[in-house]
């Protein structure tokens, strides 16, 4: 019995989706409008999202599924990512 509720447990973990998590996006400083929207329309496809477009950078901020990360690691397009986070001025 409990070989059949540990095969149970196994199988439901492996559809769990993993939380968003916010990251800054910076792409490289070639990249034109066409591959903006190409990675922007990448977060749409794995369920993430757009939350912020930034206008001093080429760059934005979005919700991505914490198991996409590594897709956009190797995007030749991106510069970097990073996971965003709170700064403060002492």
């Amino acid at each position: 019995m409990s070989s059949l509720l540990y095969k149970r447990l196994l199988s439901t973990t492996r559809h769990l989706k993993m939380p968003d998590q916010k990251y800054i996006i910076l792409l490289k400083d070639d990249s034109d409008a066409a591959k903006v929207k190409d990675v922007k329309d990448k977060v749409s496809s794995i369920g993430g999202k757009v939350t912020h477009e930034y206008d001093l950078i080429n760059g934005f901020a979005a919700d991505i599924p914490a198991d996409h990360v590594s897709t956009f690691e190797s995007d030749p397009n991106i510069k970097s990512i990073e996971k965003d986070q709170e700064v403060s001025i002492n």
